[in-house]
């Protein structure tokens, strides 16, 4: 029986990633660790439920002792606005809390003779200082944010620690993907550099104005929910990644705010949107790719969804109001 560890299950992309675990692995064994309680919605049969801290380092090492963990979700993060706001402790989260993850995974595999999965979801924001489009995984990597050097030292650290594995036999085999903006109707994100399309999106559904603090001219990638979960079940389940690299690239379209504002007018002729650029913002936004090459990830399965006034669509009927 399989046994999975996912952090940060109540966030965007965890919530979802957890309900996909559950539907595939209905044999298998889930331990879901978040900060916050979990929702009485999500009472699954096959998860274990456990609210603490990431930071909490004797939870996680009884964690990997009572189970025998065969693969980590880690999704617990401080997105790029809220770790400049607090950098000491996006420090504490996104980069020390991650490493003690990522050693315990390394010496329970080694322990065990086996490799544990791990995946990372990384960012766009370790791009920079200038935008390019078809960013490339090796294209220039000078990050201007916090944000943006947390996620690299992490990918540095997980593509370390999965050579020393390759060495020794055994350990932990690192994988990650490197997301853009992720566009979902089932929650309204906050914190992060790129939720002024899903915030608009759902001010539109809403009839409400929204005031966008991105200029209109602004160009970034973005992916949808579904198949950002499709794109990590798909990177999961291979059984090698032939690669040296270990993170990857992976959009569904690339889009204006304003090319994004006129399709959804075309849908609610009556939503209004107002452009206050914050300079902050803007200026982690121009550092980042306008686009990504994703053939990489082609390579293992992944494809992009470009349908946008489809996809629109689409999360319409999902959004509450």
């Amino acid at each position: 029986m399989k046994t999975m560890l996912i952090t940060g299950f109540r966030g965007e992309i965890g919530s979802q990633m957890l309900r996909e675990l559950v539907e595939k692995n209905p044999n298998s064994q889930i331990i879901a660790l978040d900060l916050l309680e979990k929702n009485q919605s999500n009472c699954f049969q096959n998860v274990e439920f456990i609210q603490d801290s990431i930071t909490n380092i004797e939870l996680l090492q009884s964690i990997f002792e009572k189970y025998n963990i065969d693969e980590i979700y880690h999704f617990v993060a401080l997105l790029s606005q809220s770790s400049k706001k607090n950098p000491e402790l996006a420090q504490k989260i996104n980069v020390d809390s991650t490493i003690s993850i990522i050693d315990l995974a390394y010496e329970f595999g080694s322990k065990n003779n086996k490799f544990i999965k791990f995946f990372f979801p990384s960012s766009i924001a370790v791009y920079g200082p200038r935008k390019i489009a078809l960013a490339s995984e090796t294209d220039i990597i000078k990050p201007i944010s916090l944000y943006g050097l947390n996620k690299i030292n992490i990918e540095q650290y997980g593509t370390k620690k999965y050579e020393q594995s390759i060495l020794n036999g055994s350990g932990v085999d690192f994988r990650s993907l490197r997301f853009p903006g992720i566009l979902s109707p089932f929650n309204i994100p906050t914190g992060g550099t790129t939720d002024y399309l899903p915030q608009m999106l759902h001010s539109a559904k809403k009839g409400l104005k929204y005031v966008c603090q991105v200029d209109k001219k602004t160009t970034l990638p973005f992916i949808t929910i579904d198949n950002a979960i499709n794109a990590i079940t798909l990177l999961m389940s291979s059984q090698c990644i032939k690669s040296k690299l270990r993170s990857f690239n992976v959009q569904d379209f690339s889009i204006s705010a304003y090319d994004f504002e006129l399709i959804l007018t075309e849908m609610f002729s009556e939503f209004q949107t107002e452009y206050k650029s914050n300079q902050d913002l803007q200026i982690i936004a121009d550092s980042w790719p306008d686009s990504l090459n994703c053939e990489l990830a082609c390579s293992w399965g992944f494809s992009s969804n470009n349908e946008i006034k489809k996809i629109i669509n689409n999360f319409f009927h999902l959004i509450d109001v």
